[in-house]
């Protein structure tokens, strides 16, 4: 069990891909070994269902012709200024902090910037890692990539916010599904979950641009029994928090909210 969660912000989620079906038996015992605060996971996954949860995914080889003139020129302009190029781990460690810190200043939302020391040591060895470069071999873009056998989850893309006006992050997306989907067939590629934590506008550009899609899943959450009656307490008095920002109260009451609408929306479909 150990082997199929992973522990990420005091949560368990799974160590696979969303449409691999989670085996629920031993969940709680796990929560209680890990010290977790909960285990978070999805079922049901792109189902044809519109539901409150998702993960964007693109599940189709696509060549360059088959997008819009304006993406194919941001395209172009994105390849023409940068080289986009698989690295190895040791080049982010040396060289992504400072762009990971500029990044994070345009930001809106509850997470908090990490040091340098911790940012170098989140750099899992079992992901794959791009760099993006300027003409001149500037290093100024970077993503890292958990790929499992037939998926690859596009974890974590940060770009120097001076040179997003040239178009890096069209080059960026190009090539890696290029690779992903047009080289190594696989199954998707995903940009994650539905943002809970901050807002970001990466979801819908990757649908109006690379045309991703939503595959709507329904959220599940187990609570460790203590935390889980102080969610039940906070969100019964929701109303009372509306005037007062705690960001991460903010999260675990969206978080709960979205859990019991996909309740509600298979209980309201099964009544049909």
């Amino acid at each position: 069990m150990k082997n199929n969660w992973r522990k990420y912000n005091g949560a368990l989620i799974p160590n696979f891909p969303p449409h691999v079906n989670v085996v629920e038996n031993g969940i709680e015992k796990e929560i209680k070994k890990r010290k977790a605060f909960f285990a978070r996971w999805v079922s049901n996954f792109d189902i044809d269902k519109e539901l409150p949860f998702w993960y964007i995914i693109k599940d189709n080889a696509t060549e360059i012709e088959s997008y819009s003139s304006n993406t194919r020129t941001q395209i172009r302009k994105g390849l023409k200024n940068f080289r986009v190029r698989i690295v190895d781990r040791s080049v982010v460690k040396g060289k992504g902090f400072e762009i990971y810190e500029s990044s994070f200043k345009s930001y809106k939302g509850a997470q908090k910037m990490l040091s340098e020391e911790k940012f170098k040591s989140n750099l899992d060895e079992n992901f794959q890692y791009w760099g993006v470069y300027t003409n001149d071999n500037l290093f100024v873009g970077y993503a890292m990539n958990r790929v499992y056998n037939d998926v690859c989850d596009y974890s974590t893309i940060k770009i120097h916010p001076g040179y997003l006006q040239q178009y890096p992050i069209y080059a960026l997306f190009f090539e890696m599904n290029r690779y992903y989907l047009n080289e190594l067939n696989m199954k998707y590629v995903s940009d994650g979950a539905r943002s809970i934590s901050h807002q970001t506008n990466i979801q819908d550009f990757l649908i109006k641009k690379f045309k991703f899609r939503k595959a709507y899943c329904k959220l599940h959450i187990i609570y460790n029994p203590v935390f889980g009656f102080f969610v039940d307490v906070i969100f019964s008095l929701r109303g009372m928090f509306k005037f007062f920002t705690f960001n991460k109260v903010d999260i675990i009451l969206k978080q709960e909210e979205i859990r019991r609408n996909c309740n509600k929306k298979e209980s309201d479909a099964s009544n049909l």
